[in-house]
This record gives structure tokens, sequence and C-alpha cells, in this order.
């Protein structure tokens, strides 16, 4: 009997440990389970990464308050190569707003995923490695890869670029800011005065085209009507207006219209109607070839004539500035007036060489030497203004002295060409952007200094003296034993 209790007792316990146990488990289980869904609900992870990758900017938060149309991200990815800080931005999308949701995806596994998508997606931009926005409501769709989340930087010490940001955050915003407008921004181009032709403006057209904005060429000889909701390109033309185009650019300005303006220095054709519009904008080009000074060579790339110029940080520029995306190249430029502010004028210096000299050009000489008679000094290369008329309407301008940093294909791979070109387009188009300032993360952990010198100095002092204090105390207390 006493042999039976003690079993019956034993097992009793036994049955309430194991009790207990399962109990524990679904507890902890359920918890977890708990924590994953409000994870994935809420994103309550905090980002602890050192350029706090995952984390959201006030623009993005604002982007993605406002939708009120859903967004599908298809994350496809090679097996064992997906890009966690990628997914990790994802989930705190799809956190953010019930009108983002996203899924890993293979194509290996799926070969009919992209025909499903939409009818409207070419197939040949589909990587093995992208993502794939879709706005379901506009049927529009952006593709983002590698390249899409990378800046480069310029170091003039070597002369070479290196990746000194990444850009996930701006891409994957500005691309569900795209597939979820209302409409597209539109420009015109000015044609039938000798400006940049199809081809020459082909790599310029395909940057435009593929953030977003639509174009249209208009021939005012042919009564072509300018839209003032529409910035006007007037690039780099080689004969003048007349007086019935003057009147319909005047027109088009009054009612609020943009203008962007590049001139070239090489241009020997007399325009003195283009020159009178831009001068009604503060705008007045000195004549000759801007070469920087061989001293200074961080002002220029290769050659005195190729400048890099210095950004200053104004209204289209200030998220460029703060983002570090300042590298340009202008090979051969034309440099402006130091501009006069008026009551009904407001214009702001964008580009200024660093100290230059300006070539004259028609002398005949063979070469870009300094030559005594070349006046010497900083010169605004690129310039932004606001015209007031007698009604209150404003108008927006923008000049450039040079072309071939918006056509040139290596620019825009190699320097901030693109980012800089949209950055001009958003501040002269009515309406929200989609090209957003959005500063770039750190690619590479920065490595830990100490600032002051002094400091630097007493450690090297204290580090030495330390270890002899330690020694000393050691070799006593051998004595004593």
């Amino acid at each position: 009997m006493k042999n039976h209790a003690g079993r019956s007792a034993r097992f009793k316990i036994g049955g309430s440990s194991l009790l207990g146990m399962l109990v524990v488990l679904v507890v902890a289980a359920s918890l977890i389970l708990l924590a994953d869904a409000l994870e994935q609900k809420h994103a309550l992870r905090q980002d602890l990464s050192f350029n706090s990758a995952t984390s959201q900017s006030r623009e993005t938060q604002r982007v993605l308050s406002g939708l009120s149309s859903d967004v599908h991200i298809y994350a496809l990815f090679t097996p064992g190569q997906e890009d966690r800080s990628l997914i990790g931005l994802l989930e705190r999308y799809a956190a953010a707003t019930p009108h983002i949701t996203f899924s890993l995806e293979n194509l290996i596994q799926n070969p009919a995923l992209i025909s499903s998508i939409s009818a409207s997606l070419n197939d040949g931009e589909v990587t093995s490695d992208c993502l794939i926005i879709h706005g379901k409501q506009a049927d529009r769709i952006r593709i983002l890869d590698g390249a899409d989340y990378v800046t480069q930087s310029y170091d003039p010490q070597t002369g070479g670029y290196f990746v000194s940001g990444l850009t996930y955050e701006q891409s994957l915003t500005e691309a569900i800011a795209y597939v979820t407008a209302d409409s597209l921004p539109a420009l015109q181009v000015l044609t039938g005065h000798g400006e940049l032709d199809e081809t020459r403006m082909a790599a310029m057209e395909k940057v435009l085209t593929d953030y977003n904005f639509s174009m249209r060429r208009v021939d005012l000889l042919r009564g072509d009507a300018l839209h003032p909701d529409e910035p006007l390109l007037i690039l780099s033309p080689q004969k003048d207006l007349t007086a019935d185009q003057v009147l319909a650019i005047d027109t088009f300005a009054k009612a609020g219209g943009a203008l962007f303006i590049t001139v070239d220095f090489n241009t020997q054709a007399e325009t003195p109607q283009f020159d009178a519009l831009y001068r009604s904008y503060g705008f007045v080009r000195k004549p000759g070839l801007v070469v920087a000074e061989e001293a200074e060579v961080e002002s220029y790339y290769s050659s005195p004539a190729m400048l890099m110029p210095y950004m200053e940080t104004t209204e289209p520029t200030a998220g460029l500035v703060a983002g570090k995306q300042t590298t340009l190249i202008l090979a051969g430029a034309a440099a402006f007036e130091q501009p006069v502010q008026t009551d009904r004028l407001a214009v702001h210096v964008v580009l200024k060489s660093g100290n230059a000299y300006l070539r004259n050009v028609q002398d005949g000489a063979d070469n870009i030497a300094k030559q005594p008679t070349d006046p010497t000094g900083v010169y605004p290369l690129a310039l932004t203004a606001e015209r007031v008329f007698d009604d209150g309407e404003r108008s927006k301008a923008f000049i450039i002295g040079n072309s071939s940093v918006f056509t040139d294909s290596w620019l825009y791979q190699n320097t901030y060409s693109a980012e800089f070109l949209l950055s001009i387009m958003g501040y002269l188009t009515p309406g929200e952007p989609i090209q957003l300032h959005i500063a770039p993360r750190d690619a590479v952990r920065p490595p830990m200094r100490v600032e002051a010198q002094w400091l630097n100095q007493l450690i090297l002092v204290l580090l030495p003296l330390f270890v002899a204090l330690v020694g000393a105390l050691v070799t006593v207390s051998r004595k004593k034993l």
C-alpha cells in the first residue's frame, strides 16, 4: 500500500510538472507570436545599425501618410542573396500604412510573375534582383535595382569615385510617390532656333522620362501654344527670337510660366532678343571661357577648363548640399555677372567657380593659357530667379552656362548631374515634386576619431603611465609574497 501510494504521489507531482511545463511553453509561444504580429504591424523593433538603414525620414513619413491608393512591392532576389537591409525597410513601410504591401519573389520558381503583374511592365527591365513597385490604381510601375541604392563621391586626391552613401529610402519613397501620383509633370522644349537636337538631348531626355516627366516639343513659328503650368526648356539656341515669339514667351511668363535655360561659351550668333529675355530675369552672360587657376586643383577635373563648381545652398539645391551630392563637371562654361536684387526680382547664385579667369576664345590663340588682359575672379556659373509681375503673379527661371552637364551620359553615371537636373526641375515645376530631398545613409561605418588634439596627446601620455603603474603594483605585491 505504501509503495502504491508513493507511486501515485510521484505520478501526480510529475504530471503537475509536465502540465506546468506545457503551460509555460504555450504562454511563451503565444507571447512570441504576439510580439511578431505586433512587429509586423507596427515595426516596433529599434534600428540600431550605424547608418539607420531601415529608419524613415520625415519626408518618407509625409509621403506614406498621404497615400490614398494601394501599392504592392515585388522584391525579387536570387535565393541566398537576399538584401536584409532592404527587406527590413520594406517591413517598416508596410507597417507604416495599410496601402503598402510587399512579397518576396523568385523568378525561377515563378516565371509567370512578370506577365501577371501588369501589361505595361517591360520584361527587359526586370532582373533576378530588383524591386517592382506597382501602383494598382494608376497601373504605373517603377523598377529599382542595385544601381539605384548607392551614391558616388569624387576624391580629388585620387581622381576617382567611391561609394559614399546608400539611397534605399530615397529611391523607394520616390518610386512610391511616382506610381501613386494623380498626374505626371510635363515639360516643353523650345525648337526652331538651332537648339540642342534630339540626338544631343537623348541622355537628358532619358533621365527626365525615367523620373516621371513627359516632354513635348514646341515650335512657336508653327503656332504651337505654350502652357504656363509646364516649364519651358530653352537649350543653347543659335538663332534669335522674332517679335511675335518674344510676345508669346512674355505672355507665358506673366501667367506664371517657368524657364529652364542653358547657354554655351562658344555660341557666336548674335541673339539680342534672347539676351533681353535673360536680362529680364537678372541673367547677364559674360563673354569668354571660364578657366580655373591651376593651383586650385579641387575646382577642376583633368583640365582647368573642365570646372568642378561649388554648389551654393539655395531652394532647389539645399537637399543636395545636405546629402553631399554636389559633384558636377562643366566641360567648358560661360559665366554670368553677379546678380542684383530688386523689389520685383530675387536672383541667387546656384553654382560658382573657384578662382578663375575669363579666356577670350575669339582672339585667335590656340590655347587657354592666361593672358595679361584676361579678367580674374570668382564667377557665377548658374543662377535661379523669381520674377514678380504687377498683378502679383510669379515666374521662376534657371540658367546655366553649360549644356554638357545635362547631355553627357558619362556625367550622369559618375557625377550628380541627374540629381541636380531633377532638383532644378522640381523647383520649376508647379505642384508636388517627386524628386525628394532625403539624405543618403553612410555606406561604410565611419572610423572612431578623437577630434580634439589635446585629448589625443593626453591619451598618448596617460596610456604608458597607466601600464607602468599597473606593473609597479604587481611588482610590489609579489615582493610582499
